[in-house]
């Protein structure tokens, strides 16, 4: 890859990141936020999935033990080498394809019962965006799904949470590759699916309160259930989880 490109510039900073991502230790309420997405996905016994920007392996890892034969696609090789170590260390390998490619170029053609998307397509180069889902949803079989966990640009903690860890020192350059956070939007999403005639679109607001938050005060867990579930307050939810259908 080219010096400065948006590619390259994602690449290097989760390449940077890659093993301390690796070895962050999943507490329960991540766990389960893994669990509930899950069951938001439909998962059916003996589907092939494919997953984009599968990073360390947060879904990837727990859709290995539960059976399932996983291609993990990422932009960063170093994210995939730690991927490739967790699953060689739980005897998963079998299960498991990787693919380093940002999918400027169509790589599958009807070759998949779901599609996984957790996290990535604010990291998209937003010039390419189109293409780029396009030729993620050409590997996708007909009747297959698309299951997408976004950030959602309007929760109000997202902007003075990135500024400050970028401004403090903690974390240099995630400002960089987490700025399209800010067109992460839900109509944004429903459009692009649109557009690549995706159908039967169902979508839920997930989590007002950050889990780190819930982590210090439990009840906070009950509090998002219910916030969750109330109409304009849960346009400022911090997570889009939308799926949708191949015809």
């Amino acid at each position: 890859m080219e010096k400065n490109t948006h590619d390259s510039v994602q690449a290097e900073y989760w390449d940077k990141v890659s093993s301390k991502i690796s070895n962050v230790e999943m507490t329960s309420l991540a766990i389960k936020e893994i669990n509930d997405f899950f069951v938001f996905a439909d998962l059916r016994e003996g589907m092939q999935i494919l997953e984009i920007g599968a990073g360390a392996g947060r879904f990837t890892l727990p859709l290995l033990r539960m059976g399932f034969k996983v291609t993990a696609t990422e932009v960063s090789a170093k994210s995939l080498e730690e991927l490739y170590t967790s699953a060689t260390k739980e005897n998963l390998l079998d299960k498991l394809i990787l693919k380093e490619t940002t999918f400027k170029e169509p790589i599958f053609n009807e070759e998949f019962d779901l599609v996984i998307c957790g996290n990535v397509i604010h990291h998209f180069n937003h010039l390419q965006k189109k293409q780029i889902m396009s030729n993620i949803v050409l590997a996708l079989k007909s009747g297959g799904k698309i299951v997408i966990f976004e950030p959602n640009a309007y929760h109000p903690l997202y902007l003075p949470w990135y500024l400050f860890i970028e401004l403090s020192g903690k974390n240099k350059g995630i400002w960089e590759v987490e700025k399209g956070i800010f067109k992460s939007t839900l109509s944004g999403i429903k459009k692009i699916l649109l557009v690549n005639e995706l159908k039967d679109i169902e979508i839920k607001m997930h989590t007002l309160i950050p889990l780190r938050l819930c982590k210090i005060f439990y009840p906070f867990v009950k509090i998002n259930e219910v916030l969750e579930n109330i109409p304009i307050i849960n346009s400022f939810s911090a997570f889009i989880w939308v799926k949708a259908r191949k015809i």
